[in-house]
C-alpha cells in the first residue's frame, strides 16, 4: 500500500506507510497552466513535470 499524500501521520509506527510527497502548491499552478492552454488551444499536446519524494515505510 502505497499513499500519495505525504501526511505526518503515515510515519506513525502503527501506519507506517509508504508515501509519495509532491509539492501540492506545483501541483496545483500546473493544472491551472494546463487549462489555460487548453483554451488557447485545446488539441496541442502538453506536458509537466513535477517533482516527487519518496518516504520508505514498510509497505513498500
Amino acid at each position: 500500500m502505497v499513499g500519495q499524500d505525504g501526511i505526518a501521520m503515515a510515519a506513525w509506527e502503527s501506519h507506517d506507510l509508504t508515501s509519495v510527497v509532491q509539492d501540492h502548491s506545483r501541483f496545483i499552478a500546473a493544472v491551472i497552466e494546463l487549462i489555460e492552454h487548453n483554451v488557447d488551444d485545446p488539441h496541442a499536446v502538453r506536458q509537466i513535470e513535477l517533482t516527487c519524494t519518496a518516504r520508505w515505510g514498510k509497505t513498500a
